[in-house]
């Protein structure tokens, strides 16, 4: 049996700003506390009451750890109380596949993004319908407008029943704010939404977003290297549930390209673009994207590479009994890919994580002890094409 004495550890604190009349630490915006760990368990590193105004909400970075292993877990339980009261609380069980996207709404997606670090966000946002929560009083978010000192306390537990308290205190304290403004366009987590311009259309079905989204468009003009202007929709670190139709009008498209044309999303600090698919039809291009972000029209008319790292050919191969090749695609993607041997189909496997092509000889239906001709044919999603091909003797 597995024995496992260590207890979740806690690592820091973020607080939350959720409405335009609140405030952490006189900021409207969420401020981070580091945690300390002392003998007597854990406390902010600064430890001393956190100013808070209007509604907030609380989050925590946190692990767990089983005896005899470095690897970090997730935390299976939480509990957060406010004076003694309890106002959210989750238990994981066994979370049905269809579901395990509104992870998405648990975390603090936009800090993963970021820093590659998860942080439970202890409050429950309208559209996460993850069916973990035990107790959640008014959504488990906190009215700090009373002008008092409030106790705040986390009880995280591992599935053995390890469990680590953090507690630390908030101050209600009203302070002078400016009007949060609302620049964007407000969509709705539970209406339809949509932008409809000159050369663009985006829907945003029901159940996209897990909160209201102050949503941020812009038009900004066409690149050298683009058929179609550039689209600011919102940003990459507001997640989406589920994928949203987007299509895109081609300028100066020559019909030669039109198979060439792709929807592709544009990293806005970099300038590197990436694949988000789509089909050319009468004029425009149309896709469906699960990312937001910046997007344009971008064409792909450059094939695949094919890079052979133990040629078939050569007389030492580092395994003599598998061929390997690198594959990778600047832009649309891998598609398809064939290999032959003297004309006759051979099995290859496709490691798509690390972009590698394999063949094992198979004993039973190789001829050897004679030449023979390996042809490797691989085609990305706009069509194009590449073609390895090698003399070898085996």
């Amino acid at each position: 049996p597995v024995s496992d004495k260590l207890k979740p550890i806690i690592q820091s604190l973020m607080i939350y700003p959720l409405s335009d009349k609140a405030s952490v630490a006189g900021r409207q915006v969420q401020q981070k506390f580091d945690i300390v760990r002392t003998t007597s368990g854990y406390q902010l590193k600064v430890n001393k009451p956190i100013d808070v105004s209007g509604e907030i909400g609380f989050g925590i970075q946190a692990f767990d750890r089983m005896d005899g292993t470095a690897n970090r877990c997730g935390i299976f339980s939480l509990k957060l109380s406010v004076d003694n009261q309890l106002i959210y609380s989750f238990t994981l069980g066994e979370v049905p596949v269809t579901d395990t996207k509104y992870v998405n709404s648990q975390m603090d997606y936009a800090y993963a993004m970021k820093t590659g670090q998860r942080l439970y966000k202890t409050w429950l946002e309208p559209g996460n319908r993850l069916n973990i929560y035990d107790h959640i009083v008014k959504h488990g978010t906190f009215d700090a407008s009373d002008g008092k000192l409030h106790n705040v306390k986390y009880e995280i537990a591992d599935v053995y029943g390890n469990t680590t308290i953090f507690s630390f205190k908030v101050q209600s304290k009203e302070v002078k704010i400016t009007p949060v403004s609302h620049t964007g366009k407000k969509f709705r987590y539970n209406h339809h939404n949509e932008i409809r311009d000159d050369g663009i259309r985006f829907s945003v079905p029901e159940g996209a977003f897990y909160t209201d989204v102050d949503f941020q468009y812009m038009r900004k003009p066409a690149l050298a290297k683009f058929y179609s202007p550039v689209y600011q929709l919102h940003n990459a670190l507001t997640p989406l549930h589920i994928a949203c139709n987007l299509k895109i009008k081609a300028e100066n498209l020559p019909e030669s390209l039109q198979s060439k044309v792709m929807l592709a999303q544009i990293d806005p600090v970099s300038g590197k673009i990436y694949s988000a698919t789509g089909k050319y039809d009468n004029g425009w291009v149309e896709g469906n994207i699960r990312v937001l972000g910046h997007y344009a029209l971008a064409v792909d008319t450059n094939a695949p590479k094919i890079i052979p790292l133990n040629p078939a050919d050569k007389k030492t191969p580092a395994d003599p009994n598998v061929i390997k090749f690198k594959v990778t695609d600047d832009l649309s993607g891998i598609d398809h890919f064939r290999g032959t041997i003297d004309g006759n189909w051979v099995l290859f496997e496709y490691d798509l994580k690390n972009n590698l092509l394999s063949y094992t000889f198979d004993k039973k239906r190789f001829n050897f002890g004679k030449n023979h001709q390996l042809i490797l044919e691989v085609t990305d999603f706009k069509g194009n094409t590449n073609t390895y091909k090698s003399n070898f003797f085996k």
